[in-house]
């Protein structure tokens, strides 16, 4: 059986070390509110996905973060070619590297990616990334055309997370330039990024995953307070305060 820490691992095609969220807050790609609402949440078993036009923006260095913080005994299961999971543990998360036309391993497109959302269900969540910049992209990549989500499947997708890559004098800025939740009036948005500031705006606060939120929110300052950022480091101390 291949760990989840080797499935995390077999992310970072581009080699280096690498990024943890603790790296990232870091790096301000995002600030310690967004990345706790993010990590508890996904402690709680929410699906989620990383999403950006351009290539290069950091969508799969923020999922294999927050990978880390699945709950325990959730086994991350990747996804290739889109067929029925069967004989998947009770408890899983499905992964795929993209959801893409790209001739990849774990690019799911069509069928495939229909089915990989429609399986998210008790115990079962889904991380994926996609190219796209906004809600209404998203949606209409994935309601529409070869993909064919119905609404209510489009709905269990608890997070969605925009990057924003921009060039700048000392090299590319990624930022998260905003966080979505679904709710029972679709998908809100939850943080904003301001550019003339560089800083991150709450708008809404997702009750469902507040306990989880709080115990992510202390760990990740534990952790900034005593230098811990190294990806496997952060990884085993998130294990340990979900055991």
């Amino acid at each position: 059986m291949i760990d989840n820490l080797q499935q995390i691992r077999a992310l970072n095609q581009r080699g280096g070390r690498p990024l943890s969220l603790v790296d990232l807050i870091a790096a301000n790609t995002l600030d310690l509110e967004m990345a706790a609402t993010l990590a508890g949440a996904v402690s709680a078993g929410a699906s989620f996905l990383t999403a950006a036009r351009p290539g290069n923006a950091g969508k799969t260095t923020l999922m294999a973060s927050l990978l880390a913080f699945l709950p325990p005994g959730r086994r991350i299961v990747t996804i290739d070619d889109g067929r029925p999971v069967t004989g998947a543990p009770a408890e899983a998360c499905l992964l795929a590297h993209e959801i893409g036309a790209a001739p990849i391993y774990s690019y799911l497109w069509g069928a495939p990616a229909r089915r990989f959302f429609e399986a998210i269900g008790p115990g079962i969540s889904v991380a994926s990334c996609i190219h796209a910049d906004t809600l209404a992209e998203l949606r209409g990549t994935l309601c529409g055309g070869e993909i064919g989500l119905a609404a209510e499947v489009f709905a269990r997708i608890d997070l969605v997370a925009f990057l924003r890559l921009d060039a700048t004098p000392q090299g590319y800025r990624r930022r998260v330039a905003a966080l979505y939740a679904s709710g029972r009036e679709g998908h809100r948005r939850l943080f904003r990024w301001e550019q003339a500031s560089d800083t991150f705006v709450r708008e809404a606060s997702p009750e469902r995953w507040s306990e989880a939120i709080d115990r992510a929110r202390a760990l990740l300052e534990r952790l900034r307070a005593s230098g811990t950022s190294a990806f496997e480091s952060v990884f085993a101390a998130a294990r340990e305060t979900s055991a």
